[in-house]
């Protein structure tokens, strides 16, 4: 989907088509609210429907008059993103945890959370505090351990779980002769060290008479049925910060592989939704010696804000 979502309105401008929580709120006087989560999700707007299509719930909307056109679009206020990245990595370090860090960004587009549960008919992750998109850690730690499967233990996961390398990185649950154990690596929540770019983007569907059939009369996929574009957001042009953290004792060794193992599962094999169709592949910024690890030291991070 391409388009200039500059020239389009604000959806929060028509405030009154706006279901905000409760009386007393819809009583104030708001030009715009600089949480973005709160805004899309709280504040969301309700049109209602015509003899062709049923009222719903919308973010985002292109017309046949440019008038028509609104975008729900992104205000994060005053958020010093630099300074919550190095918030989380002071945080961590205070706790006494080894870590490293690094930073990615997506290719093209990504989107986490496409499939929560929201008043739209999609949904997007965003930080329940800062309002911001960001990739939950338990995510991160899912498709790392798939990539080292798929890519280091021919798809085994019963080779795999034998590896006491591997063991130790992700933890696993007690199995036939397999003692469970927890994993030693940690995998932190991934933070944008810049101001997110939010994008709408749109799943086509064609055939929705053949894919829902009425009470059993199984329909042709033709192509003379009406496609329903169905929007969603994207985050695109956003640096990310992701970072691993090692329990006190363990082999260093484990936050090595852990790092090169998580690079190659976002680079090779993407995260979010629709990674089949190029969304949510990762590439790295180019700092120098970066892929060494920074021992409880936030070298990139640093690197990042100098330039």
């Amino acid at each position: 989907m391409s388009d200039n979502f500059n020239d389009y309105k604000d959806s929060f401008v028509d405030i009154e088509k706006a279901y905000l929580p409760d009386k007393d709120t819809r009583k104030l006087v708001l030009d715009d609210i600089d949480n973005f989560n709160l805004k899309l999700n709280k504040a969301a707007r309700y049109d209602e429907g015509t003899k062709h299509e049923k009222g719903k719930f919308k973010f985002f909307n292109k017309g046949f008059q440019n008038d028509d056109n609104y975008l729900i679009k992104a205000n994060f206020g005053d958020l010093n993103f630099e300074d919550i990245c190095k918030r989380q990595i002071s945080n961590i370090e205070k706790m006494g945890i080894e870590n490293t860090s690094f930073i990615l960004s997506p290719d093209w587009r990504m989107v986490v959370g496409l499939g929560g549960v929201s008043v739209y008919e999609t949904s997007i992750t965003l930080h329940y505090i800062y309002g911001f998109p960001y990739i939950p850690g338990q995510a991160l730690k899912g498709v790392c351990r798939n990539y080292a499967i798929n890519y280091f233990y021919d798809c085994n996961e019963d080779d795999a779980l034998n590896d006491d390398k591997f063991r130790k990185i992700f933890g696993c649950k007690e199995k036939n002769n397999i003692k469970g154990m927890e994993g030693s690596i940690m995998f932190f929540d991934a933070m944008p060290i810049t101001p997110p770019k939010i994008e709408p983007d749109i799943i086509n569907t064609h055939y929705t008479e053949y894919y829902l059939p009425d009470k059993g009369n199984i329909k042709p996929p033709a192509d003379y049925y009406k496609p329903i574009p169905i929007p969603f957001l994207t985050v695109k042009d956003t640096k990310f910060q992701f970072v691993l953290g090692l329990k006190m004792g363990e082999d260093i060794s484990l936050i090595d592989t852990a790092k090169k193992w998580m690079i190659g599962a976002l680079t090779q094999s993407g995260i979010g939704a629709k990674t089949a169709h190029g969304y949510g592949y990762m590439q790295e910024e180019k700092l120098g010696n970066t892929n060494k690890t920074e021992k409880s030291k936030n070298t990139v991070l640093n690197m990042m804000i100098s330039k």
